[in-house]
């Protein structure tokens, strides 16, 4: 008897290996067609099982041209079903890695703050090729509904830390760890040493504005220098503005006389009033031609001034 159910069980397992070979070299030899024939896609997509899974394997292999993945991808997409299972939403997101996504935010894959989608989410924008695909996963964890967004949270606390891309881990400091979270306080202080200056002046931000915590103001006077973008000056200095803090008065003031004196585009110049709406918050002066002049005529009103950056 027991010889007959090892005999039956060695029947099942050598079926078994036999149909998954079959299944594999099926898929091969489609795999095989693909690349002398991109065209097949759209059929071999249709007919599902293994034509399909050919598709699927050459829209996820690295090795490949990425307009051959990327037209693979879109295929599979087209034919997804509406109720995609959230496991399903995992192997399309990481599976094309890469790749452009832009149905990432289609309605049909609805499961934002469900945790694994998150933690996929969370793959993408931490360590994707594709800045504008990590840019809209973390966009995408930021907008999770409230109810399901433990997972989103935690998720974009690892993105603020390990994510590649400077500018994402700054995207994910302003929107993403507003919340009222000690966690969050947390991230975001640690992120006012991050080796990009534009993380640090993010955080210093969202920490000051969301938090009420005023522990980014030396990561908002370094960025007062003359080598630093526009932008970046900007944010620092309505940082420091929503700190209420009037011993910076003086750094801002060489902030802007410099800025005023160098050629700057409309963006740029649109941007440079962020800085004036700062000193004239924190002094109540409406407007003064040089502003270095004006804080060493009025240093008697002001603290002791900060020593500003060089």
């Amino acid at each position: 008897m027991k010889l007959r159910r090892l005999g039956w069980a060695l029947a099942l397992a050598a079926c078994a290996v036999a149909l998954v070979a079959r299944w594999e070299l099926a898929v091969r030899v489609h795999v095989w067609r693909l690349h002398r024939h991109p065209d097949l896609a759209p059929r071999l997509t249709r007919e599902g099982g293994a034509p399909r899974a050919a598709v699927e394997r050459l829209a996820f292999d690295e090795t490949l041209e990425k307009e051959m993945r990327q037209a693979a991808l879109a295929e599979i997409i087209a034919t997804e079903p509406r109720d995609t299972d959230p496991r399903r939403v995992v192997e399309l997101l990481v599976g094309a890695r890469g790749l452009d996504r832009p149905w990432m935010f289609s309605t049909r894959f609805e499961h934002r703050g469900d945790p694994i989608v998150s933690h996929a989410l969370e793959k993408v924008a931490v360590s994707d090729e594709n800045e504008a695909e990590s840019t809209q996963a973390c966009e995408w964890l930021a907008s999770a509904p409230r109810s399901e967004s433990e997972a989103a949270a935690v998720a974009l606390r690892t993105v603020v830390r390990e994510s590649r891309w400077p500018r994402v881990r700054a995207l994910a400091c302003e929107i993403g760890l507003r919340a009222a979270r000690p966690e969050n306080v947390a991230a975001l202080e640690q992120a006012l040493v991050d080796p990009d200056r534009r993380v640090r002046v993010t955080a210093a931000r969202t920490l000051v504005r969301a938090h009420e915590n005023a522990r980014g103001r030396d990561a908002c006077l370094e960025a007062l220098r003359p080598d630093v973008p526009v932008e970046v000056q900007a944010n620092a200095a309505t940082a420091l503005e929503l700190m209420d803090d009037r011993s910076c008065v003086l750094a801002l003031a060489r902030a802007l006389d410099d800025l005023r004196a160098r050629p700057l585009s409309g963006k740029e110049r649109d941007q440079l009033a962020f800085v004036h709406a700062a000193l004239v918050k924190l002094t109540g002066e409406c407007d003064a031609e040089r502003w270095v002049a004006w804080v060493e005529a009025h240093r008697g009103e002001l603290p002791e001034q900060v020593t500003p950056p060089h």
